[in-house]
């Protein structure tokens, strides 16, 4: 037992401790000044509860953190939609923000610089290049897959050509519309050719944005294109399009999950509860359940795609441990060093490329997903 004395300089060495702790806060703002109170930090928030604990209430919770996301609206990001609305991302104390931009090349630069903290985009030729020339961010985990069976990503004819082309190798000389060069569609374009002992150079590649593709067909400004889903159900709704492949790269994983470096390395307890809420999203997508009610719902809100036409069209899958697929990532490497897209003589390492600590931490927390 502490005698007087004891009790008196611990108490004095408790107030100095909180006194230490709460010089170390933030001031806060003045009344005069505009400026929103910004996130508390770990210190300020274990001066806050010191306080709390010394005035006998309860500690004051810690603000949620902002996490500001790159929104490219899309089915692939059904996982991100579904864990915002079901509250899993608040579940894990963050405030997870969708930031509108116009392609996922845009946020490659921003993410390295902080201005933006996660993204969701194929391993196109210029994420390469923007790793290789040292911009910090790293592939934390899977976001969608290429169903087994059925085209989330088809090759598609225009009608009137359908009876005149039998086979991959009638598509030489032909112009085949895809969304840029360099990213995901010119890739699966090269698997398609290759199932005719075509390459590239074989065809003429027309650049054309998804939504325009339907038209596109049908007034035969294109012989094919190789839409994402909803654009390629719209375009054979409409009557002007048939699925030519249908199945081009069954499983193949097409979209990644990005994190900036002043993200993770900054704020790692941020950067695993989001992949958390992201595991916990996945899993609810799983067979049937993708398309019940609740996530059509969520899907056409955050995609501006009616519930109808989402019904109709192939899914994109998702893995629910959120596997990272390495041999894809270097397959794709090795197509746009191919064909010239990328600054690479050859493949980046994978360990450069793809940073697992965040998923295999939330596997360990989740347990593995029943099969």
């Amino acid at each position: 037992m502490l005698r007087a004395g004891g009790l008196r300089w611990a108490a004095i060495a408790s107030a100095a401790m909180i006194a230490f702790v709460s010089a170390c806060a933030p001031a806060a703002p003045s009344s005069t000044s505009p400026a929103p109170p910004k996130p508390a930090t770990p210190i300020a928030a274990a001066s806050q509860q010191a306080a709390g604990e010394a005035r006998g209430s309860p500690p004051t919770p810690a603000p949620p953190q902002v996490v500001r996301f790159a929104d490219v609206p899309s089915i692939a990001l059904a996982p991100l939609y579904v864990a915002l609305e079901k509250g899993y991302f608040v579940g894990e104390g963050l405030d997870v923000q969708l930031e509108p931009v116009a392609g996922g090349a845009d946020a490659v630069a921003m993410l390295g610089t902080g201005q933006l903290d996660a993204n969701a985009g194929a391993v196109s030729a210029g994420t390469l290049n923007a790793v290789q020339r040292g911009v910090d961010l790293r592939i934390v985990a899977p976001m969608s897959f290429l169903p087994q069976t059925g085209g989330a990503s088809p090759l598609l004819v225009r009608k009137d050509l359908a009876d005149r082309v039998r086979t991959v190798a009638d598509m030489r000389g032909r112009k085949v519309a895809i969304n840029v060069r360099g990213a995901a569609n010119e890739y699966l374009l090269t698997k398609a050719l290759a199932q005719g002992g075509l390459t590239l150079g074989d065809v003429e590649l027309t650049i054309l944005p998804f939504p325009d593709v339907p038209q596109a067909l049908a007034q035969g400004a294109v012989d094919f294109a190789l839409p994402a889903e909803p654009f390629a159900t719209r375009a054979v709704a409409a009557g002007g399009a048939e699925v030519f492949v249908e199945s081009i790269a069954p499983g193949l994983m097409n979209t990644v999950v990005f994190f900036g470096g002043p993200f993770y390395r900054e704020r790692p307890v941020a950067a695993q509860g989001f992949v958390v809420g992201l595991m916990r999203a996945a899993r609810d997508l799983q067979g049937d359940a993708a398309k019940d009610d609740e996530h059509l719902r969520i899907i056409a809100r955050y995609t501006r795609v009616s519930e109808d036409v989402l019904r109709a069209s192939v899914f994109n899958t998702w893995d629910p441990d959120l596997t990272i697929r390495k041999d894809d990532l270097m397959d794709q490497q090795l197509v746009h060093i191919q064909h010239g897209r990328t600054e690479l003589a050859e493949p980046i390492p994978v360990d450069r490329l793809v940073d697992e600590r965040f998923q295999a931490a939330a596997l360990q927390r989740l347990g593995p997903a029943r099969r």
